[in-house]
């Protein structure tokens, strides 16, 4: 049977002793813990937490005890652990959320109704107006963004086509339809046309200019329709 030294058992002692003050120092530290998380509808949680030793407890949410330092060394590094990741959670997540996006026909755009995460309220923006909005832009999640850059691009195209197109159908416009009078005696429609750029006014019949095709192709799709219409409407009363 062997006989451990004095000073050994001594030594163990000493060690003992130490570990179990460093527990109760620990122990006394603590002056929060954990005892239920709850999940918000918004994303994210909240905590009830319980002060050590007494029948007190109150909720609050990662990010307000992260932003606490002197409540946040009153936990565990358990729940520091836990504390920390939530509020990590929080600081990432997207702060807008889209409802609902609809078409508005007076604006010729589509309307987003925007709402934030911590309020009731919500906004209506087009996707021009978020797009110009650079901390509203990154307060939305990726997918969300990505879909605004893409409405505002697919907007801004359908603006410059249209522009273009009507560039182009001015241009293209040589003639004009200055009046228009009832001839009774012929019971036909004459026109004043004019040239674009020149004062000089003609008066043609419907049959007249519907037989000049350089200048049917001259006038505005409009006029070129209105006369199409008359020349059908005198062609049949001809027969009638």
């Amino acid at each position: 049977m062997s006989i451990i030294p004095k000073g050994v058992l001594e030594y163990f002692s000493y060690m003992i002793g130490q570990y179990h003050e460093m527990q109760r120092k620990t122990q006394r530290d603590n002056i929060y813990r954990i005892v239920e998380m709850h999940a918000k509808p918004e994303g994210g949680c909240s905590f009830t937490i319980q002060v050590i030793g007494k029948n007190l407890t109150f909720k609050s949410t990662a990010h307000e005890i992260a932003a606490d330092d002197e409540m946040l060394e009153g936990f565990s590094r358990q729940d520091v652990r836990t504390i920390t990741y939530f509020a990590c959670q929080e600081l990432t997540k997207p702060k807008y959320k889209i409802l609902v996006q609809e078409f508005c026909q007076q604006f010729n755009k589509m309307i987003f109704s925007l709402k934030k995460h911590d309020s009731e309220k919500t906004m209506q923006k087009t996707a021009e107006e978020i797009s110009n909005d650079k901390k509203l832009l990154k307060e939305l999640s990726y997918e969300e963004a990505h879909l605004i850059g893409y409405t505002a691009a697919s907007e801004k195209i359908a603006v410059e086509r249209q522009q273009q197109y009507q560039i182009k159908e001015s241009s293209q416009v040589k003639y004009e339809i200055v009046s228009e009078e009832y001839c009774g005696p012929f019971k036909k429609l004459i026109y004043k046309i004019k040239r674009k750029g020149s004062k000089k006014v003609e008066q043609k019949t419907v049959a007249q200019i519907s037989n000049d095709k350089k200048v049917i192709k001259g006038l505005k799709p409009e006029d070129a329709h209105k006369v199409g219409y008359v020349a059908g409407v005198e062609h049949l009363n001809i027969y009638e």
